[in-house]
């Protein structure tokens, strides 16, 4: 293969490698939407799973390495903000690509 790039003109040399970036360039947005979506379609179920909860329940979230006690409403609070943002994010994401 590098004795076929040899032959290519410089020009088209460079512009072959700039054509490679921008497809590595594209396979990373595509993969960062795709964790994107997959974190929201996670924060709707843990929303969902959250609202079936009666009365006072004894709710634990993660920080780091911890599990911390948390009130319903403080998680569903945090939830609702998680989920706005991600929607935000994979509609500008949506509209820079377009």
């Amino acid at each position: 293969m590098a004795s076929e790039l040899d032959r290519l003109s410089p020009k088209l040399q460079q512009e072959l490698l700039q054509f490679q970036q921008i497809q590595q360039q594209a396979q990373m947005i595509v993969q960062q939407r795709l964790q994107m979506e997959l974190q929201l379609k996670e924060t709707e179920k843990a929303i969902e799973e959250v609202s079936k909860l009666k009365g006072t329940p004894e709710i634990y979230k993660n920080i780091g390495p911890l599990l911390i006690k948390s009130s319903k409403k403080d998680v569903s609070e945090e939830l609702a903000e998680k989920k706005e943002t991600l929607e935000l994010r994979i509609k500008t994401d949506r509209k820079s690509v377009v």
